[in-house]
């Protein structure tokens, strides 16, 4: 049976650094995620999910970890 994970966890190298540079960034949750180099990583994220052949991931186009236009304004759009 295929496995697909539509809801799977995946951020731009940009957004990731800026989320640790966040003050939850700062503390436990900057700690789990430094330790996960498959959350920004394409080439990580494609070599863990290749290794499983049963599983795909889609990145949906109205996933709220890509920014787009529309929702990101200037200081802060990457």
């Amino acid at each position: 049976m295929r496995y697909i994970d539509a809801f799977n966890h995946f951020f731009p190298k940009r957004i990731y650094e800026l989320m640790l540079q966040s003050p939850a960034g700062q503390k436990d949750l900057g700690k789990r995620m430094r330790g996960i180099p498959a959350l920004y990583d394409v080439e990580e994220r494609l070599r863990v999910v290749d290794s499983f052949p049963d599983y795909t991931q889609g990145l949906p186009r109205w996933s709220p970890n890509i920014p787009t236009a529309s929702s990101a304004t200037p200081p802060r759009c990457p």
